[in-house]
This record gives structure tokens, sequence and C-alpha cells, in this order.
């Protein structure tokens, strides 16, 4: 997912984000993982979830960036995680 769509599909559901806001975007079936970057507002947890079904657009879940894993593999393990976390 180009982080020009991030953008846009933040922004209609009323996030107001930037596209010098986005430092990677990737897309893994329904979901969408994205790090932020603020350098104004230092954050440990810069990589959000985002649920592309969810009309609302709210973060699922975050984790730190340093050593983040971003092969599908581990990205597809992290969704189950959630998934079994909301969903039981």
């Amino acid at each position: 997912m180009k982080k020009e769509d991030v953008v846009m599909y933040l922004g209609n559901r009323g996030h107001d984000k930037d596209i010098n806001d986005i430092t990677k975007a990737k897309r893994v079936d329904d979901y969408v993982f994205i790090q932020f970057s603020y350098p104004a507002l230092p954050l440990e947890e810069d990589i959000e979830l985002y649920d592309l079904t969810d009309i609302y657009g709210e973060c699922v879940d975050a984790w730190f960036s340093k050593d983040f894993d971003w092969e599908e593999e581990n990205l597809k393990k992290l969704i189950k995680q959630v998934e079994d976390q909301l969903y039981g």
C-alpha cells in the first residue's frame, strides 16, 4: 500500500496525517501496518496496525519500531495474535 493511499484511508476517517508523517506502510490482507515518524514527538510504539474493514480507522495495536520484523510471515503472525485477542 502506497503512503498516499494510507493518507487517504486515514483522512477519509478523520485522521489528519501528512505523507511525511509516514515512514513505511505495508498491507497484509485486510490490515495495514504503518510506521509513523513524529520528529517533534518521539514515540516508542510508532508502528501501528489498522483494520482496513473498520470504518472508523482506529489503531488496533502498536509495536516498537526497534528490531521490528517486516517480513510478511511475521506480520501475519501478529495479525493472528491481535485477532485472537480481539475476537477470541
